[in-house]
This record gives C-alpha cells, structure tokens and sequence, in this order.
C-alpha cells in the first residue's frame, strides 16, 4: 500500500484533510479514479464483514496480566503520556510537517530493586518537531 492508498483511503471514509483536493485530483486522472474503485470495492467488502469477537475468557486474561502491576504499585498512576500533534501537508514537496507538543509524567515507583534509590517523579514537557515522507 502505497502513501497515496493512505490518503485514498482517509477519503473514503470521510477523514482526509483536504477532500476537495482528492475529488480534483481524482477527475483529472483516470488511473487514481480507478485505484480509487478498486480500494472502494475492497474497502465495503471489509466493512460489510461482522466485526470479530474476542476468544472467551478474554477479559480474565487481560487482567491475570495487569493485576500484579496494579499490585506492585498500590493502583497508582506510574506513567502517562498526552501527546497531541497537528501535521501541515506540504504537497508540493510530498511531505508533511508535523508538530507534537504534550507531556510525559513518570512516578519514580515504576522502579524497583537496585534502581529504586535513584528513581525520581520526573514531569516532562515534549515539544517535536518532524518531517513525514
């Protein structure tokens, strides 16, 4: 799949940035159009499949797993990240400018054993810049 199938398939299902752009470009050219109905017709074959269900037992697993952590921790929060990022299409050069701005908090009890002594509650502020190709 290529990075134009990505874009096809945003518009699709009505989450491309810029649909104008794609109908335009769709007009004008008869082999995207043609992609694009090829994706179409996969894409409503896929949705019209019923969605899978979990294998029994799953719930009962999931938390087997995480119920130790909880444990260890006493049920606190030991890491959280909230990262929001816009991205800037630039498609005269084929690429995007992303800009990511969030926050990461890390609980020094995440640690444990040799490390504990030299953990600290860290509160960090994340701000990046990208370039997508």
């Amino acid at each position: 799949m290529s990075r134009r199938d990505d874009e096809l398939i945003l518009f699709f299902y009505g989450e491309h940035e810029a649909p104008a752009e794609i109908e335009r470009e769709l007009a004008a050219d008869p082999d995207l159009a043609r992609r694009y109905q090829a994706l179409r017709r996969e894409l409503s074959g896929l949705d019209a499949l019923p969605a899978a269900e979990p294998r029994p037992g799953l719930e009962g697993r999931m938390w087997a797993r995480v119920a130790p952590e909880l444990a260890t921790n006493g049920g606190d929060l030991v890491r959280q990240e909230v990262i929001f990022g816009k991205k800037y299409p630039l498609e005269s050069y084929k690429v995007a400018l992303e800009l990511d701005f969030g926050v990461i908090y890390e609980r020094a009890s995440k640690y444990s054993g040799d490390l504990a002594p030299l953990a600290r509650t860290a509160f960090t502020v994340v701000f990046r810049p990208n370039i997508v190709f």
